[in-house]
């Protein structure tokens, strides 16, 4: 992974870190001491919480009133299509490698988030009311 000033990227333990410097070591935002390598990790010895695995992505926004009143999850499939799920939270199912919850209808492109994360952390929840 190139490591790029200016970008958000996800520590191992799921932080968010903005890269201010790289200048043969990596300097972020969210460490009040400490260095990245050249390659993102922390440590050189083995694999740290704050290792840089990968650039950050923001959650999906949902299109929640064009969505029916029963509707309160959205997720994307492996092939980059939209569903809408009600009653239970889906769940990604292994036997099949998508989201699977009872309950769910396709959304239209046109109401579909503009989204191009990796599906399976597409899942978003309807705001409460």
């Amino acid at each position: 992974m190139k490591i790029e000033v200016g970008k958000f990227y996800r520590t191992r333990d799921g932080r968010k870190v903005r890269i201010y410097a790289v200048d043969g070591e990596i300097h972020g935002a969210i460490l009040s001491c400490g260095k990245w390598g050249e390659d993102g990790s922390f440590s050189p010895l083995f694999e740290h919480s704050a290792d840089l695995i990968s650039e950050w992505i923001d959650k999906p926004e949902g299109n929640w009133p064009a969505m029916p009143a029963w509707a309160n999850w959205q997720a994307m499939d492996k092939d980059g299509e939209w569903w809408w799920y009600a009653d239970e939270k889906p769940e990604i199912r292994r036997d099949r490698g998508e989201w699977y919850g009872p309950h769910s209808d396709r959304i239209p492109f046109a109401y579909a988030p503009k989204w191009k994360g990796n599906w399976r952390a597409s899942l978003i929840e309807r705001p409460k009311r």
